[in-house]
């Protein structure tokens, strides 16, 4: 299994300062997701996650957003297969590496389009990623 495309959509509410200049953003669970596709040579899938939690810090001085954090359970990933779900929870040693995360410390925004660079943790592993995404009031 190859992972290909992590897509994340949240949607947020304000939250409380966390510093004179910056507010803490906090995705609405209810409205908010992960996902993930994969690719084999017989077929291919997307597995959900509508159990993503996910942080923001922004400044509303600056007008720009200061890190992001996202976080999942392993087996909150739905692929519509509950035989490849489980599967998948042994393989990746679900009991051992129970979450996905993602945190976001480079954010560059430009035109509506964003560029985050950060770091994604996954079965133990670290890997610093270069995530795109659009931007929106």
């Amino acid at each position: 299994m190859k992972l290909m495309a992590v897509f994340i959509g949240f949607f947020l509410y304000f939250g409380e300062k966390t510093t004179s200049s910056n507010v803490k953003l906090f995705a609405l669970p209810s409205q908010s997701s992960v996902s993930y596709e994969g690719f084999h040579p017989l077929h291919n899938w997307t597995a959900k996650s509508n159990a993503v939690v996910c942080v923001i810090n922004y400044n509303p001085d600056k007008q720009e957003i200061v890190t992001v954090a996202a976080s999942a359970k392993v087996v909150s990933f739905d692929s519509k297969n509950s035989n490849r779900d489980s599967n998948a929870m042994e393989k990746i040693e679900a009991l051992l590496f129970p979450r996905v995360s993602f945190t976001g410390d480079s954010i560059v925004a430009n035109a509506g389009k964003m560029t985050i660079v950060g770091n994604l943790s996954f079965h133990g592993v670290t890997k610093k990623i270069s995530v795109n995404a659009q931007t929106s009031l």
